[in-house]
């Protein structure tokens, strides 16, 4: 009889999560808090019990809650965040996925293409062919960096290394100069 109860109240539970307004939703999802965010991103600077791959996904999901849960920016910064802890930690995707935010500007982040090199480089240095890729944009583009061919190669040629046919392409595309 307690399960039927518990069951009952389980459905209640879901119909009313299901019902709720946007301003209730923002109380009933614990992510859609600043504070919850926040507290993730500390968690993944100084917790070696969690992954920085796990980070890198909560970045994701910090990025895909709906505009009734935070505002855009709110997202963006706290996704980024999250992308630049599992950065510091080795996790190469983070870095790529950290330097595109800052690059384009996303909602709420200011352009800093020396932040954002420095993303593309730890990721280069943590062998995500990706981050190698940008990073030789930067190279290429004098952004956050001096001009520098010879460095765009050498990232390129890593990228190409490590299986991205976009390095591989790009590197015959390079400026002589």
């Amino acid at each position: 009889m307690k399960i039927e109860y518990f069951l009952k109240a389980l459905c209640l539970a879901a119909v009313l999560w299901l019902f709720a307004s946007p301003a209730e939703a923002r109380h009933a999802n614990p992510m859609c808090s600043l504070s919850a965010i926040s507290d993730d991103a500390q968690m993944c600077r100084l917790s070696p019990a969690v992954s920085a791959e796990s980070c890198h996904e909560m970045g994701i999901g910090t990025l895909q809650l709906p505009d009734s849960c935070l505002a855009p920016g709110v997202r963006t910064l706290g996704a980024l965040n999250l992308f630049e802890a599992a950065c510091d930690r080795g996790y190469g995707p983070s870095c790529v996925y950290g330097a595109v935010l800052i690059v384009q500007r996303y909602a709420g982040i200011d352009q800093d293409f020396t932040r954002a090199h420095g993303l593309a480089s730890t990721g280069c240095e943590a062998d995500d062919a990706d981050s190698c890729s940008m990073l030789a944009f930067f190279y290429v583009n004098a952004a956050g960096v001096e001009r520098n061919i010879p460095a765009a190669r050498t990232a390129l040629e890593k990228a190409c290394a490590l299986g991205s046919q976009e390095g591989c392409t790009m590197i015959d595309n390079l400026p002589a100069n």
